[in-house]
């Protein structure tokens, strides 16, 4: 009997730590993909989520350290990964800068103006011009891996996840391509331009149209899940965090979502167009407005439950079962 009882506690030990293992590596594995090292910002909005949040410190007085002057205007939001800032410019180029002392690296020319943000991924730096491409350079060295032409301007920023690229274009469509080789795994066809950049999480893809729709994908095979309708164009890129959609519309208002069925949870009307990408930063959601306004509004309780709590239910759980199984084997 003793020796059936020690089995049991070993088996379930067992279990237990394939359990937390399994576990542990999910949650590591969703972490890494999704955050990345404090200093980096490598692509628009910080991560494939849209986030727009960082735990790095930021600068405590407003001293230039250097500067770099392009050919053009620069709409562009920089890529920060290590010491090389990636930037656009509508001079046609994107740059590749020192991040110490703002020195030429190096510069990719493209057929057009670049007004998207890049994203770094490894060794790769995937970028959009309104030349109609979606460009694939090596970070190092800015020379083209791959690109893919969609059917007209690209403005849209890309969203890098999953070893797949997701990007709007003016042509009504959202592309998802291959990141190794530039191939087209999906796309989807909304009713007008796709100025918005989309946000991925949780195997969906969500974005916005100028045809006043948000829509969410299937991240896989580009399937409709849903969509809601706004009063106006939907060109906003949205920031989605804890189970919630943030977006902002043309019709002046500034929606959140349920981001598993698209329903809408609450939205509040400003002064103007928000055409701004919103930032969530722990409850609070920030975003601006063209009524001249920068605009906080607390984000409510998240709809999730974060990894963490389910390995500490895991690990308690775990702990209590194999207590008890000891307990009876030394009471016999």
């Amino acid at each position: 009997m003793r020796t059936k009882y020690f089995g049991s506690v070993l088996l379930s030990s067992l279990l237990a730590a394939s359990l937390i293992a399994v576990l542990l590596s999910s949650m590591t594995s969703q972490t890494a993909s999704a955050n990345p090292g404090p200093g980096d910002w490598p692509m628009f909005h910080h991560d494939p989520q849209h986030s727009g949040y960082t735990t790095d410190v930021g600068p405590a007085e407003n001293r230039l350290l250097w500067s770099y002057t392009t050919g053009d205007d620069v709409v562009s939001s920089p890529a920060v990964v290590g010491d090389m800032v990636y930037v656009g410019s509508y001079d046609g180029n994107v740059y590749c800068l020192n991040a110490d002392d703002g020195s030429l690296i190096w510069k990719y020319t493209t057929g057009n103006r670049v007004f998207s943000s890049p994203a770094v991924a490894g060794d790769r730096v995937y970028v959009d011009s309104r030349d109609g491409k979606v460009y694939c350079l090596n970070a190092d060295n800015g020379d083209m891996i791959w690109s893919y032409t969609t059917g007209y301007d690209v403005v849209s920023s890309t969203a890098v996840a999953g070893g797949k690229v997701y990007v709007g274009s003016m042509d009504h469509k959202v592309y998802c391509l291959n990141a190794d080789n530039g191939s087209m795994i999906w796309s989807y066809t909304t009713g007008d331009y796709v100025g918005s950049s989309p946000a991925v999480a949780g195997g969906k893809v969500y974005v916005g149209s100028n045809d006043g729709k948000v829509y969410c994908l299937n991240a896989d095979n580009g399937g409709l899940i849903w969509s809601y309708t706004t009063g106006y164009y939907a060109g906003s890129s949205p920031a989605v965090v804890d189970g919630r959609v943030y977006v902002g519309s043309d019709d002046n208002k500034v929606y959140c979502l349920n981001a598993d069925d698209g329903s809408l949870i609450w939205s509040y009307k400003t002064g103007g167009w928000v055409a701004s990408s919103p930032a969530v930063v722990g409850s609070k959601v920030y975003i601006g407005s063209f009524d001249d306004k920068v605009y906080c509004f607390v984000a409510e309780a998240p709809l999730g439950t974060s990894p963490l709590v389910y390995v500490g239910v895991a690990v308690v759980i775990v702990v209590i079962i194999a207590i008890v199984l000891i307990v009876r084997v030394v009471e016999l």
